[in-house]
C-alpha cells in the first residue's frame, strides 16, 4: 500500500500565493507613500533655518509616478493568474530593486520576496 496523500481542496495554493501577493501590494503601497511623505531631504539657504521636504515637494508629483510602478507590479499577479507571470513580475521588481539600489530600491526588497514566496505558492 501506498502512502495517503493529503487531498487539499480546490484553490488552496492558489489562496496562499494570493494572500503573499496581497501582501507585497499591502507592503509597495505603504512603502511608496512613505517616501512620497516622509521628510527625506534637507536644505538650508545662507543664514535661514533648515528645511527638510519631502520627495514629493523636491521633486514634484510626477514622482508618484514612479512610486506607483512597484504597487503596479506588485498586484499584476493578483489581476492576471498564472505562476509564470507571477514569477516573471518578481524577477520585474528584483531588476528594478537592484537597479535603485543606491537610492530607494532598498526600501523594495521586501516586496520581492513576498512576491517570490506569492509565486511559489502558487499551484
Amino acid at each position: 500500500m501506498g502512502r495517503a496523500q493529503a487531498v487539499r481542496p480546490a484553490g488552496v495554493g492558489a489562496s496562499a500565493g494570493r494572500r503573499w501577493s496581497v501582501g507585497a501590494v499591502l507592503y509597495s503601497l505603504v512603502t511608496g507613500g512613505i517616501l512620497l511623505l516622509a521628510p527625506l531631504s534637507a536644505g538650508q539657504i545662507a543664514g535661514q533655518a533648515v528645511e527638510y521636504r519631502s520627495l514629493l515637494a523636491s521633486d514634484g508629483p510626477g514622482v508618484a509616478l514612479l512610486t506607483a510602478v512597484p504597487v503596479l507590479v506588485c498586484a499584476l499577479p493578483l489581476v492576471v493568474a498564472g505562476r509564470a507571470l507571477a514569477w516573471a513580475c518578481a524577477i520585474v521588481l528584483g531588476v528594478g530593486v537592484l537597479a535603485g539600489l543606491a537610492s530607494v530600491g532598498a526600501f523594495y526588497v521586501p516586496a520581492v520576496v513576498l512576491l517570490a514566496i506569492g509565486a511559489a505558492r502558487r499551484t
